[in-house]
């Protein structure tokens, strides 16, 4: 959590802001949202290849223990609390 945590600060919080609200017609919030309570796959698809133009990816950005520490954070805090724990391994089998 405490990885994730740092990789969101650093990489998502500018858009989705501190609280996982996101920016109203700008960027959707974490909080609540379909995406971080969903499929873990979703997610994971999500966070590798982004939502252009807005969204970048982060597949040759965040290494894969990067962005499953980032996705266990978004779906245990901000408001979530799925219990989801993701794996690097889930990352990269998923490419």
């Amino acid at each position: 959590m405490a990885q994730g945590q740092s990789v969101y600060e650093s990489h998502c919080q500018s858009c989705h802001q501190a609280t996982g609200e996101g920016i109203t017609g700008l960027f959707p919030a974490i909080k609540g949202s379909a995406i971080a309570n969903g499929p873990v796959s979703n997610h994971i698809s999500l966070v590798q290849n982004g939502k252009p133009p807005l969204m970048a990816s982060f597949r040759n950005i965040l290494t894969p223990e990067e962005i499953a520490a980032v996705i266990t954070y978004q779906r245990n805090a901000l408001g979530n609390s799925s219990g989801d724990v993701v794996q690097a391994s889930d990352v990269a089998s998923h490419q």
